[in-house]
């Protein structure tokens, strides 16, 4: 179901420009070598014909995975323009779609993002719980180490396992912790977890807060 496509990319060492293929649209079901690209964290990488730099573009790209009914669209850029345009497609297409009640969509800006999200749905766990999680894991890590300078958190598994890192603003790892089931069991027993959010993000979580009560201990 790959639907690849000539994209025009600029080098990040050389700044020149060249042309490669890419994918648009990826069947996680079908097509599980490519999946476990992205889960691998080594999707889209390429080679400048330039100057040799190898590195990973970053394009935009529909993963459709059938098994955890759920469509993830990465834009690969932050543009609001563009994003608010691959709203209203994906609002068009939810409503459009007989199988909308049974099918979630979600939206990413960032490769990490669109892999955090691949790994969550593969774990068999609610991405608006493991943002809940996530938010209170920074907030935490804040509070006993106020001086340690991370700028996010991301869910990743590892020989099995899941677990939270902190990554910095170059995207190297600050700290970790484990993710415990347990917690993530008895948060979400105390969510109210209703419709389906194409943005489910720290912003989400912010907006969910207005309304809900704070599910954790």
């Amino acid at each position: 179901m790959s639907k690849p496509y000539t994209a025009t990319l600029p080098c990040p060492h050389c700044h020149q420009l060249f042309e490669t293929t890419v994918e648009r649209e990826i069947d996680a079901l079908r097509e599980g070598d490519r999946l476990r690209l992205i889960l691998d964290g080594t999707y889209g990488e390429t080679t400048c014909p330039h100057c040799g730099t190898a590195f990973y573009a970053d394009t935009p790209l529909t993963v459709i995975d059938t098994e955890h009914h759920t469509t993830i669209e990465l834009t690969a850029t932050t543009d609001p323009i563009v994003v608010q345009r691959t709203v209203e497609a994906l609002l068009t297409k939810m409503k459009d779609a007989e199988s909308t009640a049974n099918h979630q969509y979600r939206l990413v800006m960032h490769f990490d993002d669109l892999r955090e999200k691949l790994i969550i749905l593969k774990s068999g766990l609610d991405d608006r719980v493991v943002e809940i999680m996530k938010f209170a894991a920074a907030k935490k890590r804040r509070e006993l180490k106020p001086n340690e300078g991370f700028e996010r958190v991301m869910f990743y598994r590892r020989a099995g396992e899941g677990y939270f890192v902190f990554l910095d603003r170059s995207s190297h790892t600050v700290a970790e912790v484990s993710f415990k089931r347990a917690t993530y069991l008895a948060v979400k027993a105390r969510m109210t977890l209703t419709g389906s959010p194409l943005l489910v993000n720290g912003a989400w979580v912010l907006q969910y807060l207005e309304k809900h009560a704070w599910p954790m201990d």
